[in-house]
């Protein structure tokens, strides 16, 4: 059997929440490293993480130091263990029972650098369609990807400039461009939960508003038009459409909407300064 690990990142977790992953975990998985990104709460965390009963380890940083940072620590500490996969997650998903299960049969497959489960989001109560058992997609998140460690290293790790939002989208760019493989098995639901939900209908049309803060917003937009410039050396008519349609969500359905529309603008001008130097 090849040696698995999971990779949490922890920012001022839910500890309610933070048990349920853990003791979800624990039933099929015997070795947890955690990276605490500088948590007010971080003697609960390590309380939480002394009850898992196997092999763990937790990298405490000093300050937040983003997604990509830590999630790049995590992999350097398990290649150092000699671990093959990691199965990174957020500190407040909960793995189904069959995960392990479903995925490892699937480890020896060439060219595969992750699997991935279907997501079900709680609080908008969506999940992701399916046609077959498992299929090829070519982008997935972070959070329930089982991701080889090898195929990691030689692709140069997870960006650390995005900092936090589309972590996950520049890595799995790079996973289809180096010709490696995304592989979702459709058998293996995972509950998770993406900001503040709520679901508004217009002319009988479904529109998911996610509520994210401020903060939030500015690495979205900042990273939008960065991966832009990164991936296409310019601004790209998608980019701009993902640019419209968050800031035309903020002004008719969320709260905040100077503050959101400011950090917005700003990633805009910061995510094209930032693009411009990598040309």
């Amino acid at each position: 059997m090849l040696n698995l690990a999971v990779g949490i990142v922890t920012y001022n977790p839910d500890i309610d929440l933070l048990k349920k992953n853990l003791s979800s975990v624990a039933t099929q998985f015997s070795h947890v490293i955690l990276f605490d990104n500088a948590s007010v709460n971080i003697k609960e965390i390590k309380t939480v993480l002394d009850n898992f009963s196997g092999e763990k380890c937790i990298i405490c940083s000093c300050e937040n130091v983003g997604i990509a940072k830590a999630l790049n620590q995590i992999m350097e500490r398990a290649e150092s263990e000699g671990i093959e996969w990691v199965l990174t997650l957020d500190q407040d998903s909960i793995i189904p029972d069959n995960l392990k299960r479903g995925f490892v049969r699937y480890l020896e497959l060439e060219q595969v650098a992750i699997i991935c489960p279907k997501i079900f989001d709680r609080n908008a109560k969506i999940q992701d369609s399916a046609d077959a058992q498992e299929e090829l997609i070519n982008d997935c998140i972070t959070s329930g990807a089982l991701t080889n460690v090898s195929i990691w290293k030689q692709l140069g790790g997870f960006d650390e400039a995005l900092f936090i939002d589309d972590v996950d989208t520049d890595y799995c760019m790079r996973v289809v461009q180096g010709n490696y493989k995304i592989l979702r098995v459709n058998t293996v639901l995972l509950d998770h939960a993406v900001g503040d939900i709520r679901i508004v209908k217009i002319c009988g049309r479904s529109i998911v508003i996610y509520n994210h803060s401020a903060f939030r917003k500015y690495y979205q937009l900042r990273n939008k038009y960065y991966i832009s410039y990164k991936v296409n050396g310019r601004i790209t008519s998608k980019c701009l459409y993902h640019t419209l349609a968050p800031m035309i969500k903020i002004v008719l359905f969320e709260s905040q909407k100077i503050e959101k529309l400011k950090a917005c603008v700003k990633g805009i001008y910061d995510g094209i300064k930032m693009g411009r130097k990598i040309v």
